[in-house]
């Protein structure tokens, strides 16, 4: 059934933990948009979620909730390694599609989702919500203008505590292996998309990671195809949160991103660093929910309604998602191998 703008567009939501926490709110800011079922392996979990929200259908069995619950689409919030049988599902049951990240466990999976989805004609995308955030988003508006002239550099450096031990005790645990989870899934894949959003394809990598119990460090270096380079450190095993910050360099100019979502930039001819101010444009999201991750997601699904209605929204789809993906295996495989990997297209992968 596809969803069609003068009418209500139904969505059912796959997990109860982001699902209920994040996508029943954010879904319920967009016009026209009805939760109508939600779905958990165990019953129980359903019923509760569904109770709490207000969701008038629950089920232990998304093909179930697919057959018979009248949907339109569907957003995906389960663990990794669920995401691909879930969204085949969706796919053939015509479903519009929405994606938590990491996409799948691997590209080859993210290839299968992007490619039957595509086929299926069904509208597509992966929650990489960061792009959103006003920080992000300000980021974008000065890039394309180009404030930086030629792109030359960009760091990303990241301190935090939190994602340790909220992984180690998820049911993504921190492991890169049948499960798909780990920091360089959880966040490693919404910044190597920011990345990809603001400069471009990315032609070869070189990752590590430490030598050491765990999974919640990794380093990488990435070669864009437009010449420049990205370098990426992120730890979420520090004993304090440090958060985000983040360089960028070019022929012109220089921004910087704090911590905090501020801004600072300086033009070569000018020499003076100023504070630059956030996106300033967009829509008001009313909720009395705390969770910072709201906002963006709901302005992110907002326009993934918009391209099911339209066609013109601009929600990241499964083929950045697998692209994504394809820079993330190529970080471990790069640990493994020890040195280089071509991810241009160009060359047979060895």
């Amino acid at each position: 059934m596809q969803g069609k703008q003068e009418t209500t567009l139904r969505v059912g939501i796959v997990g109860t933990g982001f699902g209920a926490a994040v996508h029943v709110p954010g879904l319920r800011q967009i016009p026209g948009v009805e939760v109508a079922g939600i779905c958990a392996a165990h019953l129980e979990h359903a019923r509760s979620a569904a109770l709490l929200h207000g969701v008038p259908a629950y089920y232990d069995d998304y093909r179930r909730m697919f057959r018979e619950g009248g949907l339109d689409a569907v957003t995906i919030a389960t663990p990794p390694e669920l995401h691909h049988p879930i969204a085949i599902a969706a796919a053939e049951s015509r479903l519009h599609i929405l994606c938590e990240k990491p996409m799948a466990r691997n590209a080859a999976e993210a290839r299968d989702m992007f490619r039957l989805a595509r086929d299926s004609g069904v509208r597509h995308a992966v929650d990489y919500e960061h792009r959103f955030t006003p920080s992000r988003l300000r980021m974008k508006k000065l890039v394309d203008s180009r404030y930086l002239g030629d792109f030359h550099s960009i760091t990303l450096t990241v301190y935090r505590t939190s994602y340790a031990d909220r992984l180690r005790h998820s049911s993504t645990a921190l492991d890169e292996g049948e499960r798909a989870g780990g920091v360089l899934g959880a966040l490693g894949s919404d910044y190597v998309d920011v990345l990809r959003w603001w400069f471009g394809d990315i032609h070869a990598v070189a990752g590590a990671s430490p030598r050491v119990p765990g999974d919640d460090t990794f380093a990488a270096l990435l070669q864009f195809a437009n010449g420049g380079i990205a370098t990426i450190h992120l730890s979420s095993s520090s004993p304090v949160d440090l958060g985000d910050e983040i360089v960028a360099t070019g022929s012109q100019g220089m921004i910087a991103v704090q911590p905090d979502g501020r801004l600072f930039g300086v033009r070569r001819d000018e020499q003076v660093v100023s504070e630059l101010a956030a996106d300033e444009a967009q829509p008001e999201v009313e909720t009395s929910v705390a969770d910072p991750r709201l906002r963006p997601f709901a302005l992110l699904a907002g326009e993934w309604v918009r391209s099911i209605r339209s066609g013109d929204g601009y929600a990241p789809t499964f083929e950045e998602g697998m692209k994504v993906q394809e820079v993330l295996d190529s970080v471990r495989r790069s640990q493994d191998l020890g040195r280089w990997i071509d991810t241009s297209g160009k060359r047979w992968p060895t």
